[in-house]
C-alpha cells in the first residue's frame, strides 16, 4: 500500500485489509467497516463544528452520515511524514441516488426532513454570522446577468454562443426581475431572524451525488458546505436538481414535496420562499456566471448545448410552477 498518506493509518485503531481509489480519496476496507482517507487543507475550527453536527445527527437518528473518525490521540486530523494533513471518515459501499427513480427521490426527501429536524444548533452560529437573504441573492444575480450582457454587447466580434445568449437574454432577465420584485414582499426580517435564533443548519449540497444507496437504506455524505440558512435552501436545491434531470416532470416534484412534508411540514413563509427559488431562472444565471468567470477556459459548444436544453425545457418548467405552486410568469 504505497498510496500517498497511507503511512498515517498506524495512528488509528483499525486494521486495513485493502484499499482502492474513490471520490478523490482513498477508500479503506477495515475490520471496523469502510473508511475514507482524504487530504484536508481547510479550516480546523470549521471541521470541529462539522464534527459536532455529524455527532448530533448520528447519536439522535437513524440517518447514516459520514462521521469523522478520530485517531488514537482523539484528534480529527493527522499529519503524515511530509506534514500533509488528512482526516478519516466512516464511508459506505453503494450507488448514488438514482435521479430517475421516484421512490428513491421520495425517500431522499424524507431523509432530508429527518436531518433538518436534528440540524438546529444555535451553538454553531456566532453573533457575526450573516445570512444572505433570498431577495439579496436575486438582486445580485440579476446585476450579474446585466453586467454580462453589457460585456457581450461591447464585443465587436461575437461567437455563436454569444449571439444565441443575447437573443434569449431579455426573456430570462425579465423573469429574474419579476421574481426579484416578488421576493421583496417576503417577510425576510422575521424569517431569517428566526433562522439565526434557532441555529438552523443546512447540508449545503444536498444532491443525488451525495446520497449513497445500499440495499433498502441510504447514507448522506459530504457535509463540507454546511451553513446557517433556511432549510428551504436544501429542499429547493434538491427539488430543482431532480426536476431539471427529469424535464420538470410534476410527478418528480410531487415526490420531493410529499416525501419531505410527510416528515416535516412547511410553514407558509417557507412555501413562498421555496416557490420563488424554483421560479428564478437559476440555470440561465449559472450559464451566465460560468461564461463571465471562466472566459479563458470557456467551451462555447457545451454552453450552447446547455442553453438550448434550457430553452427546450422552459414550457415544462412553466407548467410545473403553475401546477404545484400556482405561479405564472
Amino acid at each position: 500500500m504505497n498510496d500517498k498518506g497511507i503511512n498515517i493509518l498506524e495512528k488509528y485503531d483499525f486494521t486495513v485489509f485493502r484499499t482502492y481509489r474513490g471520490r478523490g480519496a482513498l477508500v479503506l476496507v477495515t475490520d471496523q467497516g469502510i473508511k475514507l482517507l482524504k487530504e484536508y487543507g481547510g479550516n480546523v475550527k470549521r471541521l470541529k463544528r462539522q464534527n459536532q453536527l455529524l455527532k448530533q445527527i448520528e447519536e439522535n437518528s437513524l440517518v447514516r452520515v459520514d462521521s469523522l473518525v478520530p485517531n488514537r490521540e482523539g484528534e480529527l486530523l493527522s499529519e503524515d511524514k511530509d506534514r500533509v494533513t488528512y482526516y478519516v471518515r466512516n464511508w459506505f459501499e453503494g450507488t448514488e441516488c438514482d435521479v430517475k427513480n421516484q421512490e428513491q427521490i421520495r425517500m431522499s426527501a424524507q431523509k432530508l426532513a429527518m436531518l433538518h429536524d436534528l440540524m438546529k444548533m444555535p451553538e454553531l452560529v456566532g453573533e457575526e454570522t450573516m445570512i444572505d437573504t433570498l431577495s439579496h441573492q436575486f438582486a445580485k444575480r440579476t446585476r450579474e446577468m446585466n453586467k454580462t450582457r453589457a460585456f457581450i454587447r461591447a464585443r465587436s466580434r461575437k461567437s455563436e454562443f454569444e449571439n444565441y445568449y443575447l437573443s434569449w437574454f431579455s426573456y430570462f432577465y425579465d423573469q429574474a426581475v419579476k421574481i426579484g420584485e416578488r421576493s421583496l414582499f417576503l417577510p425576510e426580517e422575521d424569517f431569517y431572524g428566526n433562522v439565526k435564533r434557532e441555529g438552523l443548519i443546512c447540508h449545503g449540497d444536498y444532491t443525488y451525488h451525495n446520497l449513497i444507496y445500499a440495499a433498502s437504506d441510504m447514507a448522506v455524505v459530504n457535509f463540507e458546505h454546511f451553513t446557517n440558512d433556511t432549510f428551504v435552501r436544501d429542499l429547493g436545491n434538491f427539488c430543482r436538481k431532480v426536476c431539471e434531470k427529469n424535464n420538470w416532470n410534476t410527478e418528480f416534484g410531487r415526490a420531493v414535496l410529499d416525501g419531505y412534508m410527510k416528515v416535516r411540514k412547511l410553514s407558509e413563509a417557507e412555501w413562498d420562499n421555496l416557490a420563488l427559488r424554483l421560479a428564478f431562472p437559476e440555470k440561465f444565471w449559472k450559464i451566465t456566471n460560468h461564461y463571465y468567470n471562466s472566459r479563458k477556459a470557456f467551451h462555447p459548444e457545451k454552453s450552447t448545448e446547455k442553453l438550448s436544453h434550457l430553452i427546450e425545457s422552459e414550457n415544462r418548467k412553466l407548467l410545473f410552477l403553475k401546477e404545484l405552486f400556482q405561479i405564472s410568469l
